[in-house]
């Protein structure tokens, strides 16, 4: 990650895969999936993992969209089709489905404004 001069947050990460450096714009990931210290990062095109963990990931990300769904996943508020509350799923606009854990839904029912 790199900040240039000037610049008090980040809207992209520099990602090392062996002898390569990828610019990942944020309003490109889609989602993020955290094992351990192990972070995968989801785009449309690709996948990356970065030796990362998820308090360090949410501090990274704390300027932009995104929102933790489960003890292991964040997502990306800006590709999210639809939440279905009777099956736990977040739909993102790509067609990928991500589990939202009983204690993130109760979150998001009584933390955001849902018309009906």
């Amino acid at each position: 990650m790199v900040l240039e001069k000037g610049q008090s947050t980040l809207n992209y990460l520099l990602v090392k895969n062996h002898h390569i450096i990828s610019k990942i714009d944020f309003e490109d990931l889609e989602y993020i999936e955290v094992e351990k210290n192990y972070t995968t990062l989801y785009t449309e095109e690709k996948k990356y993992i970065i030796r990362l963990s998820l308090y360090k990931m949410k501090q990274v990300l704390q300027s932009v969209n995104f929102e933790q769904v489960h003890r292991k996943f964040l997502v990306n508020f800006d590709k999210m089709k639809e939440i279905n509350l009777t099956e736990n799923a977040i739909y993102l606009k790509s067609g990928t489905s991500i589990t939202i854990s009983e204690r993130y839904k109760k979150k998001f029912t009584s933390n955001f404004e849902v018309f009906s």
